[in-house]
């Protein structure tokens, strides 16, 4: 698998360890380059060299460098070793996740070279006799394996019918005026209101009066009342002829369980 382009930095960590914030501005800069370079030699968590080849790894001079490890050392940032004049820097996260790894790794080739050989793996292997001609021997043999029955067609939804209702225009209109639908129990309401006879701009006034009231637009009174009996004046008793919401909604829910007490009694 090849290496990722980029790598997991977790900033809540950076912020938050007090090891690396008592390190210097310049520390940190030379800590993050070093990670970068982890990453780069297969995210192995460690980069090793000279202090020589470590100055020029994080971009720094070397006395720089030396300044930057004996901070990291000192805070416990990262674990920082040196032998034979070699220097090893090692992230302690990045070391253990390619230990993780390389532990995965390990374990899932042992399991398929310990998984059972099965009987058509067998079969494409064994030759069918002595004289089969080398192309013969490359093609997989399947006789005695049943072949299995085709899927069946998953069975398709009935899709409901469609309300004829929801063409009329007064329904259209409200819709386009409000941007929502109106309650589907009151729609034959609406139709026996508004009639037939399309009346777009009353509807409209009514509509815009009822928004300039900053009123709520899911309720029923400005297309049922002011359709009809026509647009309050502001002084005739304008905010008490309003019914309220919950008041609409009280009348609704009582025509709605009027028309079902009809449609019990009609089918019984």
């Amino acid at each position: 698998m090849s290496k990722p382009p980029a790598f997991q930095y977790y900033t809540g960590d950076h912020f938050k360890d007090p090891q690396l914030s008592m390190c210097s501005l310049a520390t940190r800069g030379v800590w993050f380059d070093f990670l970068c370079a982890m990453h780069e030699c297969g995210r192995s968590g460690q980069v090793s060299g000279t202090v020589e080849q470590l100055s020029r790894i994080a971009r720094c001079t070397t006395a720089e460098i030396r300044v930057a490890l004996d901070e990291l050392k000192l805070t416990r940032t990262a674990e920082v070793s040196e032998r034979n004049e070699i220097v090893t820097v090692i992230n302690r996260r990045m070391k253990r996740e390619a230990r993780e790894r390389l532990m995965t790794n390990e374990r899932v080739k042992k399991h398929r070279c310990n998984a059972p050989e099965t009987e058509v793996k067998r079969e494409c292997n064994t030759p069918s006799s002595s004289s089969s001609s080398p192309s013969d021997l490359s093609k997989p043999s399947y006789e005695g394996l049943e072949a299995k029955p085709p899927p069946k067609p998953k069975a398709k939804k009935p899709k409901k019918p469609r309300d004829e209702r929801a063409d009329h225009w007064a329904i259209q209109a409200i819709l386009s005026l409000t941007g929502r639908w109106p309650k589907k129990v009151i729609w034959d309401e609406i139709i026996t209101t508004l009639g037939d006879s399309p009346d777009l701009p009353r509807l409209t006034e009514c509509f815009l009066a009822w928004a300039k009231a900053g009123r709520y637009e899911g309720n029923s009174t400005w297309f049922l009342d002011w359709f009809v009996n026509g647009i309050p004046s502001q002084g005739n008793g304008y905010k008490s002829h309003i019914r309220s919401v919950a008041e609409q909604n009280r009348i609704n829910a009582e025509e709605a369980a009027r028309r079902m007490e009809e449609r019990l009694k009609n089918a019984s």
